[in-house]
């Protein structure tokens, strides 16, 4: 099975998608980006709420092999200073088997998972780590 992903770092600013609902505005980042992926409730690590997304699997799969594509990349929200570019690039970097971006608001952050590309801000006190190991995407609030 190959396994292919691109962890693309993003400096330019990025915009957010607008709320749809009132219960969307109290959520949490990873909520947010649960929601707009279609990721599912995980088993809480050191008390913090998780979501998971497997990018691959199914019967499919198992018999035949496949490739997934993710990407991810953090840059500065259009209204906040840049005052250290450097937190943005140093932001996501690459682990065995993988990828982690720890995200800290304000900040925009964005990923895609095979053709679905999302814009999320992380406003300002919002902290979470979104992790791609193997097949999985994780993203845990901090």
């Amino acid at each position: 099975m190959t396994i292919r992903f691109l962890a693309a770092l993003a400096l330019a600013t990025m915009a957010a998608p607008a709320q749809s609902d009132e219960g969307a505005a109290n959520a949490s980042f990873c909520q947010r980006i649960a929601t707009e992926l279609g990721m599912k409730t995980a088993k809480p690590s050191d008390g913090h709420a998780a979501w998971e997304l497997k990018t691959l699997g199914g019967l499919g799969t198992a018999l035949f092999g496949g490739s997934s594509y993710v990407s991810m990349g953090l840059g500065p929200a259009e209204d906040s200073v840049i005052t250290n570019a450097r937190q943005y690039v140093d932001a996501c970097a690459s682990v065995a088997n993988g990828m982690v971006c720890t995200v800290t608001g304000p900040a925009e952050f964005q990923i895609g998972v095979k053709d679905h590309m999302v814009k999320m801000r992380a406003n300002a006190g919002e902290r979470a780590e979104v992790r791609m190991v193997k097949m999985r995407i994780r993203c845990e609030d901090r």
